[in-house]
């Protein structure tokens, strides 16, 4: 069974991405297998695990467009990531697509 971990807050500069990418890399490194989800609009924790653009985002499976497809980013570590252009418009509306699956 899988265990989920949660980095939130609203204010910006708190150490969200830095603390996700650390807590994953530690947790690939005692052998677990780890996805990280990028919901940040400015896509950071993709940026700077130095990813490429890949065509299915989080975006496009909420819009029911495309499967959910995790980007490898490295043995046992998987992305799934947002668009890397990401107006408040598609914001908004994945926001609204995410409060349905709960």
């Amino acid at each position: 069974m899988g265990l989920i971990i949660s980095l939130l807050n609203h204010k910006g500069g708190v150490g969200k991405t830095t603390s996700a990418i650390n807590i994953g890399a530690g947790l690939v490194e005692l052998g677990k297998r780890v996805c990280l989800l990028d919901l940040d609009p400015q896509a950071n924790l993709t940026i700077s695990l130095g990813l490429p653009r890949f065509p299915n985002t989080i975006y496009e499976a909420l819009r029911g467009e495309s499967p959910l497809v995790p980007y490898p980013a490295k043995d046992n570590l998987d992305v799934i990531i947002p668009p890397l252009i990401f107006p408040v418009q598609k914001w908004n509306l994945l926001m609204k697509l995410a409060e349905n699956i709960y």
